[in-house]
């Protein structure tokens, strides 16, 4: 499979392109105001590491268990990457139940 993402395919242009930082519902008028108000002469932090400590303490969790991307696709191929390691330990956990078979109490 290719990553390929961005700009239009055989059937035209997408309402949605999740491969850029885009809303086709513009900008959220807090969110716009705030970049509106920033400091432009500082580079930002490239660990995003107080919007993720506000995250963190938002929804009660360690500020290690928080992540912020550019745009959507980076976070989509961490998901993906999630799911394939989650996959690799469960086949591996069945490897060992079969190999080791235990019974089960109820």
């Amino acid at each position: 499979m290719t990553n390929a993402h961005g700009g239009p395919d055989a059937l035209g242009g997408s309402r949605w392109d999740f491969s850029a930082n885009a809303n086709a519902c513009g900008p959220c008028p807090s969110a716009l105001a705030a970049v509106q108000q920033a400091d432009v002469r500082h580079s930002p932090d490239p660990a995003y590491t107080a919007l993720r400590e506000s995250l963190a303490a938002f929804h009660a969790v360690d500020a290690a268990r928080t992540g912020a991307f550019r745009s959507a696709f980076p976070t989509f191929e961490q998901i993906r990457s999630c799911q394939r390691r989650s996959n690799r330990i469960h086949q591996e956990y069945a490897r060992i139940q079969r190999e080791h078979p235990v019974a089960v109490r109820h």
